[in-house]
């Protein structure tokens, strides 16, 4: 088990993604990151919701050796709780790592909230127009341009 799936594991506690544990969610991510080669992104998908959903703090991973890279793209991703999507879609688009990283993230919900919260669904298909605009780049890779790509394909 690799450090940050130790860290993300031991702060996520026995929090819940819907009804299951938390770690079905942080796995699904990682997995999807697996599937588009960007293994370089598997300690930042582990830790993506500890900054948001848990009380460590960004210092709290330096300190516990994560890299600062990690680190930032995983501050990157992390919604504070004031403030708009577009602030927040804003400071996503920072990083392509950080946009690759959402990106898998926002799958894995939308896949999950499709058949178990519809509600959760028609946020998500809402928050797509904003989310695109402010973190979609001509410049990106092809690999994030797919992941658009197949984000998009999920509201059809």
């Amino acid at each position: 088990m690799c450090l940050a799936q130790k860290i993300a594991l031991a702060a996520h506690g026995d929090q819940k993604y819907g009804s299951k544990p938390y770690s079905y969610h942080l796995e699904a991510v990682v997995g999807l990151l697996r599937e588009y080669s960007l293994v370089q992104l598997e300690d930042a998908a582990w830790l993506h919701d500890v900054l948001e959903d848990t009380s460590t703090s960004f210092f709290d991973l330096i300190e516990a050796g994560v890299d600062l890279d990690t680190a930032y793209v995983v501050s990157l991703v992390t919604k504070g709780l004031e403030g708009s999507n577009e602030e927040y879609f804003r400071q996503v688009s920072l990083s392509e790592s950080a946009v690759q990283l959402k990106l898998a993230d926002r799958m894995c919900n939308v896949l999950e909230s499709k058949s178990s919260a519809p509600s959760l669904y028609k946020k998500y298909k809402k928050e797509f127009r904003v989310f695109f605009k402010y973190c979609y780049s001509p410049h990106y890779t092809q690999t994030t341009k797919r992941m658009w790509r197949d984000l998009s394909e999920l509201f059809i």
